[in-house]
């Protein structure tokens, strides 16, 4: 929500630009969805926001992938 706000749009601005309904923009905020990456890809692209940023705020850690030795040099 901060994002969008500081984005200065409106659930329904952000929603068009991204291509969703107003609807999910809402539950996306009171995380109450859970999104596809193509949906983060494209809220990313429209709000001043890394797609980091974005996952912890919706509550979701990253971490590293770690690859077993033989992949990790492949």
């Amino acid at each position: 929500r901060e994002a969008r706000l500081s984005a200065g749009l409106t659930q329904a601005e952000l929603a068009e630009k991204v291509g969703v309904d107003r609807t999910i923009v809402s539950k996306v905020e009171r995380e109450r969805i859970s999104l596809t990456v193509a949906q983060v890809n494209a809220l990313v692209q429209a709000l001043p926001i890394s797609a980091e940023q974005l996952l912890r705020a919706m509550g979701v850690h990253l971490t590293r992938l770690r690859l077993p030795g033989f992949l990790a040099s492949w």
